[in-house]
């Protein structure tokens, strides 16, 4: 039910068009996957569990791959550096991975 309001003030409302709706966690199918393309050779350690130890999987120079992207800064001595996250359909992820190193190919 909206509140008086004077004429000099905006009207207030309380209803739930004014509540945030709850955020429900996104299926599979509708997260956003790129194409990148890794620009330099490379070894990563890859993700596949947070339970289980990393694996170091070297990637070729020229490489593609479909991944979920999250990205962030890297806080180095020579500054900050952007990175991110690279989350694979089957769940394996390779995590702060300079933008430096891959780009977009679609």
């Amino acid at each position: 039910m909206p509140v008086s309001a004077s004429p000099t003030s905006p009207e207030v409302r309380h209803d739930a068009e004014c509540t945030p709706r709850a955020q429900t966690p996104q299926s599979r199918d509708s997260l956003m996957y790129h194409t990148i393309e890794f620009g330099e050779a490379l070894t990563l350690d890859l993700e596949i569990s947070r339970k289980q130890p990393l694996e170091r999987l070297s990637v070729a120079k020229g490489a593609r791959m479909r991944a979920q992207l999250r990205p962030h800064v890297l806080e180095t001595e020579s500054g900050p550096v952007e990175a991110a996250d690279l989350f694979f359909e089957d769940g394996s992820a390779f995590r702060s991975v300079r933008f430096a190193c891959f780009s977009f190919i679609d």
